[in-house]
């Protein structure tokens, strides 16, 4: 059976509404829904970010049903000045930074599978998303702001940036199962993202209900959250159109 695992609700929104969905499990720290996508019976599995809250699905997910091909997909932050939001990656090497940007960084590293990575990038050719095919970093929390991902870029010359999706490989990796990730630019290196993201990183969704009091407080920041909007608004539509294309190339 096929495994998306996705951590925020506007990530999977687009995946969910175009599976025909069976059954819903409802968990305190992530939710599942099984069902038929794009001919494929599929789980899909909406985390939350961080790694914690991926292992506990992910462990969960793999108890209960017989899992195949695991693939990772989300937004990410760009670490390159030529991406751009909507633009699509397909992570080859998956680095894990395993500190912040003011400490030493180490890290490990895991490749997504060469015959998933081959069948993802013929299945995006003819699709009309701009894609790439290079390397994506893992990190402990948000890269808010330019310095931050240029520090990150001087260190693992990976493409983009997040928060699950090497987590999600070490997983596939112990278990055998054929892996790839594939992400959504949602900010690009120039982007600032407000600091209340920050502060509330553990939601499932993007916390526009918290945004409001907030922004009374800090109404300097009121156009980081309209780009933020329009930016996750066109990494979702890549996402879901790129996601589908793949998953409807394995059949």
């Amino acid at each position: 059976m096929l495994a998306l695992f996705g951590a925020l609700e506007e990530e999977i929104a687009g995946v969910r509404r175009q599976m025909t969905i069976a059954e819903v499990i409802v968990r305190p720290d992530f939710k599942l829904y099984r069902g038929v996508y794009h001919n494929r019976d599929c789980l899909l599995v909406q985390t939350g970010m961080g790694r914690q809250r991926v292992e506990t699905a992910a462990r969960f997910t793999l108890e209960h049903f017989q899992v195949g091909t695991m693939i990772s997909f989300g937004f990410a932050g760009a670490l390159t000045p030529e991406l751009r939001a909507g633009d699509i990656i397909i992570c080859s090497t998956l680095y894990c930074c395993s500190g912040m940007i003011d400490e030493d960084l180490k890290s490990e590293s895991l490749s997504s599978d060469t015959t998933l990575l081959e069948l993802a990038t013929h299945a995006l050719e003819s699709g009309r998303v701009r894609f790439y095919c290079g390397n994506s970093v893992t990190v402990p929390q948000l890269l808010s702001n330019q310095e931050s991902k240029e520090k990150m870029y001087e260190v693992f010359a990976a493409y983009i940036a997040d928060m699950e999706s090497y987590w999600v490989a070490r997983i596939a990796a112990r278990e055998r199962n054929p892996f790839v990730a594939i992400r959504a630019v949602s900010d690009a290196r120039q982007d600032s993202l407000p600091s209340f993201v920050q502060i509330v990183v553990g939601d499932k969704s993007w916390p526009w209900g918290k945004a409001f009091t907030y922004f009374v407080l800090h109404p300097q920041d009121l156009p980081k959250l309209a780009s933020l909007y329009r930016n996750s608004n066109k990494a979702r539509r890549s996402l879901t159109e790129c996601v589908a294309k793949v998953v409807a190339s394995m059949n």
